[in-house]
Order: structure tokens, then sequence, then C-alpha cells
């Protein structure tokens, strides 16, 4: 760490709130710190918090400042925690208890081997989980063919992780199913670093696979992070179709396609939580013409259930538009398409195949015709004002409110005029709903704002 860099509280204050760096100084005051050790350009500690296991922190700090600093607590709320304030202004104020220790990987590459196995051992002793690790080889071993990789054992751990979810407060060795997952990332990571992308693929494509497979009584995941951390394997198996190990081998390629389809689809069943959000970017991105046959046949499947089902019209949405991309790729003629989505009722849909298409008389008659609830309406107005066809929009709207008194409509069409700076005609329907609704309350919520 420079020693041209002075720590000051003023800079660890400006890295979090008053409130936090209020508790860290009391963390500070009652000696919460222990441990401490300087490596390099790194500090570390133990802060003893309300849990009885303490927390373990991590700052990086170069000439221009504090770079990264980590903490197992949970804290997510913007800013350093309690337990970092602490350790920095221990730091800050005390610099002579933090032991000058080099680097992990410098200390162990010059220990001798029988040393090395002596702190192999102990480590087990204390934390038996990390038998695993020395029973799988490690990359370099595979990537030089010393040793074979046994991705079942990867498959069984992450089966059992996303199966049986345990959160225990006092330990934080990894027990949620996105500690698992970053545990098998970081592996795979470390061979696409070796250039051995036909293992990281492995890796990636089980994972997403295990949570395919995941029912939805399983599914815990209460702050998002199981969500996130699939969403990031499924970014980077676009980097692993861009590689001959993936592209020329058949088996792996369609498989790894197979199992972004399966995320895709358990998370349109599941509501949509954006777990398989890319899923469908990178299938539709890096499939060949001879993949779309099983692909569509899995999406129809899916969206003739979701047809079957009430309350389902997310689901058979999110599979049509899929599948319309899939049309695009196989030249299918767009009135197949529109015959199809007419048949489905999903006219909204079909109302944007029709602009897409440049046939404005036809998704006109659409509109009128076929859109009947309220919401379905407005979202149609709104669709025609997307493709620049916003004065359509109005008068189909105005002939619509002139007939029912729709306060959907009117309250959309308002929006419009008052958009547009056309006050008259946004007086005249804010008149009509107050006609509608003769009140004090009606006058506030209608009129009141042309005055303001």
């Amino acid at each position: 760490m420079p020693d041209t860099y002075k720590l000051t509280e003023r800079d660890i204050k400006s890295r979090t709130t008053s409130k936090v760096f209020a508790r860290g100084q009391d963390y500070y005051r009652d000696n919460a710190i222990s441990q401490m050790v300087k490596r390099g350009d790194s500090i570390e500690g133990l802060c003893q918090g309300s849990y009885p296991e303490p927390y373990r922190v991590t700052v990086s700090i170069n000439d221009s400042g504090i770079l990264h600093t980590n903490c197992t607590c949970e804290y997510d709320w913007g800013g350093d925690c309690k337990h970092i304030v602490a350790l920095l202004l221990t730091y800050s104020h005390k610099p002579q208890l933090f032991v000058e220790r080099p680097p992990l990987e410098q200390s162990l590459e010059a220990r001798e081997k029988s040393d090395l196995i002596d702190i192999i051992m102990t480590m087990l002793t204390r934390y038996p989980d990390l038998q695993e690790i020395v029973d799988h080889p490690t990359v370099n071993e595979v990537v030089e063919g010393r040793a074979s990789f046994d991705i079942l054992s990867i498959r069984q751990k992450l089966h059992q992780s996303f199966q049986n979810p345990v959160y225990d407060p006092w330990n934080h060795h990894g027990a949620m199913p996105e500690d698992t997952v970053y545990e098998v990332v970081e592996m795979a990571k470390r061979f696409s670093e070796k250039d051995d992308w036909f293992t990281a693929t492995q890796l990636y494509r089980v994972i997403l696979e295990e949570f395919g497979e995941l029912d939805f009584d399983y599914y815990y995941d209460e702050d998002g992070e199981f969500a996130y951390a699939i969403q990031q394997v499924t970014q980077a198996t676009d980097a692993c179709f861009q590689k001959s190990e993936i592209v020329d081998v058949e088996l792996e390629r369609k498989s790894l396609i197979q199992a972004l389809l399966n995320v895709y689809i358990w998370d349109i069943n599941f509501g949509g939580i954006d777990v398989g959000a890319f899923a469908d970017e990178i299938i539709l991105k890096h499939m060949r013409s001879d993949d779309i046959k099983m692909v569509r046949q899995q999406l129809e499947k899916q969206r003739d259930n979701a047809l079957k089902r009430e309350y389902s019209q997310f689901g058979a949405e999110a599979y049509e538009r899929f599948l319309i991309e899939l049309d695009a790729l196989d030249d299918v003629d767009p009135d197949i398409v529109l015959k199809r989505l007419e048949a489905q009722g999903l006219y909204h849909l079909m109302l944007k195949k029709l602009l897409d298409l440049e046939r404005i008389d036809d998704a006109t008659t659409l509109i009128k015709n076929k859109v009947q609830n309220s919401y379905d309406f407005v979202k149609a107005l709104y669709e025609l004002s997307q493709h620049r066809h916003s004065a359509l929009a109005i008068k189909i709207a105005e002939a619509r409110a002139n007939t029912f008194h729709d306060r959907q409509i009117i309250d959309w069409l308002i929006f419009q005029y008052d958009k547009q700076k056309e006050l008259a005609r946004a007086l005249y329907w804010r008149r009509v709903l107050l006609k509608d609704e003769p009140s004090v309350r009606g006058y506030n919520r209608r009129c009141a704002v042309m005055y303001c």
C-alpha cells in the first residue's frame, strides 16, 4: 500500500451515510476490529458485530484513494457498511496495529510442500466442507490433461443447493443458491482464462440446466440475488457461442441452446421475473436454421398451455413474441402470422405486426372492432403513437370516448392534449369527466390543474 496516501476521516465519511459513519465510529471506539493485517495494497480485519461470528472486512487502497471495499455482512443500502468504516478508522488512526504480511499467493509460493499440506489439513479440520475442493482436480490439472473433470459432482452440488436453500444468519460461508452459482462461475472463468472454453461452457450449461429443472415451490430468492446470478450466467454464454470449441461441437452447441431455452420457459411460466432475461436474445443471435424447428415446437407447446390457463395472457404473448422472431428468421408469410395471432385472440401482438408492416388501415379496423376493454384499448393507442401515428390515435380515442365516456380513454386524451398544449380540448374532456363525477374531488382532480 502506498505510503504517500493519507486516509482521513473526511474520506471515510464521504463513502457512507452520516448514520452509518456514526455507528462505525462506535465500533472503532469499542475496539471491535481485530486480527488486523496489511497485505500489499490491501488491509483486512475481523469486526465483531451483532452475530457471534465476526465479519471479515477487506479494503484495497492505492495512491488515488480507496479502490474497493468488501464485508461479509448483509448490508446493501448504498455506501460502505459500519464494519468497513470501523476498519478504515482503525487504520487511519492506528496503522501501527496492522501486521505487515506478504500477499497470500506470494506467501504460499514461499512455503515448502510439507508446510502447504499441513496448512491445508488445518483448514480442513476447521472447515470440513472444503474437502470437496481438495478432492476435485485443479484447473491446471484438467487443462494440462493430468486429470479429467468431474462435471457430475458439480451438477449434484448445484442440485442440492437449489433444491434445499437454507439460510443460516450465523454462517457466512455460502449457504444460499446464488453463492453456489458464483462459486461454479468463478471456476468457469478460470477455465476460460486458460482457453479451455469447452469445460467453461459445460459449467455454465450445467448451472442453467439445473435451474431450468427447479420446482417453483423450491425457489427462494428474497433479495433477487439468485435471479441476478442466473442472469449473469445467461449473459456469459454469449461468449461461449463465439468459440470454435462450442461452434464446432454440435451436441454441446445445441445443449447450450436448450439450457437457455429452459431458463426462458421457466421464467415466463413463473410469471416473468427477468431471471431469463437475455436468454431469448442470445438464442436468436446464435441459433442456426436447423435449430428453428426444435425451438419453435417447444415454444408453441408452452404458448398453447398458457392459452388454456386462466389469467395467462402474459405467458401467451411472451411465447408468441419469441415465435414472431423465429418467423422472421424462417421467412414465414406475414399473413400466416397475422391469422395465427387473430385465432388466438392476441390482438395487441397482431396490432404491432400490422403497424410494423405499415398496414395502417387494417390496424385501425382491428382497434375499432376487436379491442374492447379500456386497458387494451389504451395500450393500442400507445402502440399507434409509438409508430408515429399520434394524430390517428387521438382521432380513434375521441370516437370511442364520445360514445362511451370511458374514464381511462379520456384520461389518455387529456394527457395527450396537455402534452401538445391544446388546452381547449383538454379542458373540454376535463369538463366531461367533471359532469360524470360532480364533486369537489372531481373538480380538484380534473379541472383545478388547468389553473396551476
